[in-house]
């Protein structure tokens, strides 16, 4: 597939403790269930690192451009950092998201390709972006405004019913479960 994967590596753990990417979930750190999934995909793979030490993935690690600013400045930084004009970029904390997934969302053409919630809730961290959209992020981190949801109502976006694809069987009901604190385990 001609796309980038960026796995989220970023966040300051609050609610889990400790730095949730190496905590190590059956056998191996978090976020090496992603990237071992993911792997045959892309040849253009790695982590988004925040400002964290990138010696620790053992694997090729990006840091953010901005930091501290949430999901936008990883998405951003992310997609600068990227080979590829398409990027599916995903949060370390959500082991369940399969390979299948991510062929699905990137048959789509779309500047974004987000899967959405019935109640309208996104999910932005397991999304494909263009390249096209960093301006606008770069605009909207400059000016401050770091609303993420925001993106998905102001650009050429494809949203994928996530009930839909529950019922036709294309994913599991768990697929989005993401590990905030070490009983999400």
């Amino acid at each position: 597939m001609d796309i980038s994967i960026a796995i989220l590596c970023g966040g300051r753990s609050r609610r889990f403790g400790t730095d949730k990417t190496l905590f190590e979930y059956k056998g191996k750190p978090l976020y090496r269930h992603l990237y071992d999934k993911l792997s045959k995909l892309s040849d253009d793979i790695f982590i988004q690192c925040g400002k964290k030490d990138s010696s620790l993935y053992g694997v090729k690690c990006h840091n953010d451009d901005y930091l501290d600013l949430g999901p936008i400045g990883g998405i951003y930084s992310a997609l600068k950092s990227s080979r590829h004009n398409r990027t599916f970029v995903v949060g370390c904390d959500m082991p369940n998201i399969e390979a299948s997934f991510v062929e699905l969302l990137s048959s789509y053409d779309a500047d974004i390709v987000v899967p959405v919630w019935e109640n309208g809730y996104y999910e932005p961290l397991s999304a494909v972006y263009s390249k096209k959209i960093v301006p606008y992020l770069e605009y909207n981190i400059v000016t401050g405004n770091l609303k993420i949801s925001q993106i998905f109502e102001e650009n050429d976006v494809k949203k994928i019913s996530i009930e839909s694809l529950i019922s036709q069987g294309l994913i599991d009901k768990f697929t989005f479960k993401n590990v905030n604190r070490p009983d999400d385990i």
